[in-house]
């Protein structure tokens, strides 16, 4: 890290993981609708099990198709974010090299061999902190994707926070949500 008069500049390489993680950060952190279908599922889980328990073996057999629907459902949130991440990154020659990043009073800068582009302050919605990444939110799918592991220190990560917030005039990014903290 490069730190100037409130100019901050990291280089790394991201990787096709770094950007599952983000989509499992966005697919993961709107949990109130899943939570809904998982509270069904229990529901007619117990139902079945109540039923099996005293002595109706055969309704047991018709909860089968349930099974395999909340089989199905768990599965989808593995597999869906990262066929999204897949798929968002298909031939994208830049995802293997090394990246500059510039955070500066005006914006934010990224470059490398094939790209550019420059983002201004005032487009970033919000920065989203997980545990290996941080996330500056621009709309619901569009995101800066920033590792931790760019970072040489936890002081270098403290003052990144703090031109962030000085620029942007928003709350404390902090690591918030349990989906914040799987990803």
């Amino acid at each position: 890290m490069v730190l100037r008069e409130s100019v901050i500049t990291l280089q790394g390489t991201r990787t096709l993981g770094d950007f599952q993680r983000a989509e499992y950060f966005t697919w993961f952190r709107r949990l109130w609708s899943q939570a809904l279908m998982l509270a069904f599922f229990l529901l007619i889980f117990t139902a079945a099990f109540v039923a099996y328990v005293q002595g109706q073996h055969n309704s047991f057999v018709n909860v089968i198709p349930f099974v395999v629907l909340f089989l199905l459902w768990a599965a989808s949130g593995v597999v869906i974010p990262l066929q999204a991440a897949k798929r968002k990154l298909a031939g994208l020659k830049w995802l293997g090299e090394a990246t500059t990043f510039t955070f500066e009073a005006e914006g934010i800068r990224m470059a490398s061999a094939s790209f550019s582009s420059e983002t201004r302050w005032s487009v970033v919605k919000e920065v989203c902190e997980t545990k290996s990444l941080f996330l500056l939110r621009s709309g619901e799918q569009s995101a800066i994707t920033l590792p931790k592991r760019f970072f040489a220190s936890a002081a270098e990560i403290d003052a990144w926070k703090e031109l962030v917030q000085a620029q942007m005039k928003c709350r404390r990014v902090a690591v918030r949500g349990i989906a914040a903290r799987w990803c």
